[in-house]
């Protein structure tokens, strides 16, 4: 760069240049504003980790009531179209929700309150088995255990029952005075508090979220309109249809979710009480909630009733037959009925799901657990439609954020032609060769043409790229050929005698390479004869007299002025009755119509395009050889 003359980046003003820049403040740099942003972003996503931290006393009942809105929103709004009012259908389906929770928490209490009290007669079937482990010496350590569980029993038991000795030697004394400290009995008032205490904490969460569920149910309207505005109220219309799509997916997941798991804690209930485990019930609810906490809950659901089968069981079939039942039935409803209902998975991608997991369980704990799946789902469903969210679904999301043509493209830059090959042999399972030339190759061709105008691919990182392209080129070409027909059909194939090649010409640089052997590789499906130059300076050292018909190929030509002057240097390299078709991928009107101008046979813009009009042209000039060939025979 001169002195005196503006830098291309507009990172500072000249020195003979007046500007506000000179003096008055200091031009921030682009990069410099990017960082700070970012900085700033990091910045507040760890102040509202922090928030979510210090306040989760609020924003856990804030957040269960949300997700109990998305599950009671849709009866809510169904009782209003019959005619309800909004007051009279939050009432009606809150008190229904409540008196719902309020039999499920009575059921538990009492199963719980019956199992305690049947647990010490278990005692005598877990020493049996702990001795029959210790006689069969089937483990060390379980005769360890045993052993250790014993003597503590004998010292604790002896400990119990063996008066104290005196100490030898001590001089008789006067026998102590037995002293009793009597407490004196407990107050009504103490027992109500002894009673209430420990629920105080609970019905307090309880009321919370009572509270902001119902709030939220009234003003749902309200919070909708607020949200509209968040999201942009430039284009109502959209935004408006975006939040209702989003809430219908999220309502729609939970009750499904709602509904899958009481199927799967019903069947492990009677299943269970098929086997002969105590309190069934209390079991069969347990897996329903815990099934909500993702990955772990049907381990720790199968956890307790595995015991008991243990505990209860002289032997070990009630045991061995429970943990088939918990398998069978989570391997039949992970892969058969969430698939059938609301598709493969939640949308979150597999690494996404864990990362959630953590993330809510070390933040909050238990209830973390709980919520980390539907919560995450309700996050990446708000950025899928609201673009300032657009983040979060990038990152937990599981759907593709590159375009195949970008990821191929990204495998190349990487120097992965490895992985780029294995992009195209799955793309091929269910496309065309065409297509993923058409679709792929070109489309990462233009991109590349963008980063060289850009300045951002030096011609070395060209010549890398073209030459791993090409190697993927060939490779699934030679895996369309070898499927397209069976070796023996290949070889009883007729030959040619009389074949027209058609010369392909990359247009004007490292680039159009590959574009050229693309319609060399399509011909050649096509038993069409083809020849590839490496460059159009080449085209005066080949001898170009088989050639019928030439193919100038650009992935992406800059300008009609460009084109012309490639197209007249072509002219001058082939003979003058050889045909010249320009393959201008991806271009305007206006350059088709410039090539067109200047004297060139034919224009084609797709790769389709190029391919038929080429084996059309070589259809009609071997029927033209052929029939003067037939001429000269007759004569």
């Amino acid at each position: 760069m001169t002195l005196g003359a503006r830098d291309p980046g507009g990172i500072a003003a000249a020195p003979n240049e007046p500007g506000p820049a000179s003096g008055r403040g200091i031009r921030v740099r682009p990069t410099d504003r990017r960082g700070y942003e970012t900085a700033l972003s990091i910045l507040a996503g760890l102040a509202i980790v922090g928030a979510l931290y210090v306040g989760r006393e609020i924003f856990i009942p804030f957040v269960v009531a949300t997700l109990l809105a998305f599950i009671l929103g849709p009866p809510v709004r169904r009782l209003r179209r019959a005619g309800s009012g909004r007051i009279f259908s939050v009432a009606i389906v809150v008190a229904v929700a409540v008196a719902v929770v309020a039999s499920l928490g009575f059921v538990v209490g009492g199963q719980l309150t019956a199992l305690v009290g049947q647990l010490p007669d278990y005692q005598r079937n877990v020493q049996t088995k702990l001795r029959a482990l210790k006689q069969e010496g089937q483990s060390d350590i379980v005769t360890r255990a045993t052993n250790m569980v014993e003597t503590l029993q004998a010292e604790l038991d002896g400990s119990r029952d063996q008066p104290k000795k005196p100490a030898p030697n001590v001089p008789p004394t006067t026998p102590p005075l037995p002293v009793e400290i009597h407490q004196p009995p407990p107050s009504s008032l103490q027992l109500l508090e002894n009673f209430v205490a420990p629920l105080l904490r609970p019905l307090g969460v309880a009321a919370l979220v009572l509270v902001f569920l119902i709030f939220l149910l009234l003003q749902r309207e309200d919070l909708r309109d607020r949200l509209i505005r968040i999201a942009g109220s430039h284009d109502i219309h959209r935004t408006t249809a975006a939040l209702d799509d989003a809430a219908r997916r999220v309502s729609r997941y939970l009750l499904v979710q709602l509904f899958v798991n009481a199927a799967f804690g019903l069947q492990i209930g009677l299943g269970l009480w098929l086997i002969g485990i105590p309190n069934p019930l209390l079991w069969g609810l347990a897996a329903w909630v815990l099934r909500f906490i993702p990955v772990l809950g049907p381990i720790l659901a199968s956890l307790c009733p595995i015991v008991l089968g243990v505990a209860v069981d002289p032997g070990w079939s009630m045991a061995l037959w429970t943990m088939a039942l918990f398998f069978s039935v989570e391997v039949v409803t992970g892969n058969l009925i969430e698939p059938l209902l609301y598709g493969h998975s939640t949308g979150l991608s597999p690494l996404a799901y864990m990362v959630a997991i953590t993330f809510w369980a070390w933040l909050w704990g238990p209830i973390g657990l709980l919520v980390a799946t539907p919560l995450t789902v309700c996050l990446v469903v708000l950025g899928r439609h609201v673009p300032q969210f657009e983040t979060i679904a990038v990152l937990l999301g599981n759907e593709e954020v590159l375009a195949p043509e970008e990821t191929f493209y990204q495998r190349l830059l990487a120097g992965d032609a490895i992985e780029a090959g294995t992009q195209a042999e799955a793309f091929l399972t269910n496309r065309t060769l065409d297509a993923f030339f058409a679709d792929v190759v070109l489309p990462a061709l233009a991109l590349a043409q963008n980063d060289v105008d850009r300045g951002s691919l030096s011609p070395p990182d060209q010549q890398r790229l073209v030459e791993h392209m090409l190697s993927v080129i060939d490779l699934v070409s030679d895996l369309a050929v070898e499927e397209s027909n069976s070796p023996e059909e290949r070889a009883a194939a007729p030959r040619l005698e009389h074949d027209v090649p058609v010369l392909c010409v990359p247009g004007r640089g490292a680039l159009d390479m590959p574009a050229a052997v693309v319609v060399a590789r399509l011909l050649a499906l096509r038993d069409i004869g083809t020849r590839i130059s490496s460059s159009m300076s080449s085209l005066a050292t080949e001898d170009l007299s088989t050639v019928a018909i030439a193919c100038q190929c650009f992935a992406r030509a800059p300008s009609p002025a460009y084109v012309r002057i490639a197209h007249r240097r072509l002219r001058r390299g082939v003979p003058p009755n050889v045909p010249v078709l320009l393959a201008l991928f991806g271009q305007t009107s206006d350059v088709e119509r410039s090539a067109e101008s200047n004297g060139a046979e034919g224009v084609a813009t797709t790769l389709r395009e190029t391919v038929e009009k080429l084996a059309t042209a070589v259809a009609a000039l071997r029927g033209t050889n052929l029939a003067s060939r037939a001429d000269n025979a007759a004569d």
